[in-house]
């Protein structure tokens, strides 16, 4: 797992468990919903999320794969998206 991925999972594992109230120990390959989230929950989980990753989540693609693989690999594709952005506007472009 690269570090910035590690970075990535630490801080999803940290806000699921203010929102569900469970430890992040708990937190595995389970959905969002097995470990006992809701809709009011999700959406409270939307709103970290583009609080914490500047990045407006949907409920489509976070209902598409609810697990902290999943959102990670969304986030991971955003900051690799938002990276190739930024460099392009330096100039700077990845072949």
């Amino acid at each position: 797992m690269k570090k910035e991925e590690n970075l990535i999972v630490t801080k999803l594992k940290t806000l699921w468990s203010e929102i569900l109230d469970v430890s992040e120990d708990q937190i595995t390959d389970l959905t969002f919903f097995e470990l006992g989230g809701d809709s009011l929950g999700a959406m409270k989980f939307l709103y970290e999320i583009e609080q914490n990753f500047q990045y407006e989540l949907s409920f489509k693609d976070f209902m598409n794969d609810p697990t902290i693989t999943g959102i990670s690999a969304l986030l991971m594709l955003h900051e690799g998206s938002n990276h190739n952005n930024s460099d392009r506007e330096k100039g700077i472009i990845s072949i």
